[in-house]
C-alpha cells in the first residue's frame, strides 16, 4: 500500500508559483472565466478582486469538474458570485447533479457575449478543446486569455497551442 501524501519524510517537490494571465481591470467589457478542476483556483482570485472592486462587471463563470464531491472551492465559487450584481454560472460535472448540466462543457449551449474578454484555466486537454469552441463560437483569439494549471508541473508551464 501506497504511503499517503502527508507521510513525514517523503519528498515533496514543489515550484515558485507562476503564470501570467491577469484581467485587465480597466474594461468594461463582459467578463467570461472558463475554469476546468483545480483550473478554478485562478478564477477565484478574479472574483474575489471583481466582487471587492468592479461588481458591476457583467460576468460568466463556466465551471467543469468530475462532480461536486470533486469540485474544489465549490462554495466559495457560489458565494462570490452572488457578489456580483451581473453574474451567471453554469456549472458541468461528468456525474449526475443537481444545479449542475450533465457532461462536459459545451459551449455552444451556452450564450457568450461577442465582446466578451476570456479567461481559460486548467489541465492541457481541457484548454485544447475550450480553445477549439471558442473560435467554433466566432470569439477571436485575440479576446481568449489561457493559463495551464496541473499538479506536478515543474518549472514553467507548457504553452498550449492557439
Amino acid at each position: 500500500m501506497a504511503a499517503p501524501a502527508s507521510a513525514p519524510r517523503r519528498p515533496l517537490q514543489i515550484t515558485l508559483p507562476f503564470g501570467d494571465v491577469v484581467v485587465d481591470t480597466a474594461a468594461t467589457t463582459p467578463l467570461v472565466l472558463i475554469s476546468g478542476g483545480i483550473g478554478v483556483t485562478p478564477t477565484i482570485g478574479f472574483l474575489e478582486y471583481l466582487a471587492a472592486h468592479v461588481p458591476w462587471r457583467r460576468t460568466l463563470i463556466v465551471h467543469a469538474d468530475r462532480g461536486p464531491g470533486t469540485h474544489p472551492l465549490r462554495h466559495r465559487l457560489r458565494q462570490l458570485a452572488t457578489r456580483l450584481e451581473q453574474a451567471d454560472i453554469e456549472i458541468w460535472y461528468e456525474e449526475p447533479a443537481p444545479g449542475a448540466r450533465h457532461g462536459r462543457i459545451d459551449l455552444s449551449a451556452v450564450s457568450l457575449p461577442d465582446d466578451a474578454d476570456v479567461y481559460v484555466c486548467g489541465p492541457p486537454m481541457f484548454l485544447r478543446d475550450i480553445q477549439r469552441q471558442l473560435r467554433a463560437a466566432g470569439i477571436p483569439d485575440a479576446r481568449v486569455h489561457i493559463e495551464q494549471f496541473t499538479p506536478g508541473d515543474a518549472g514553467a508551464p507548457e504553452r498550449v497551442a492557439r
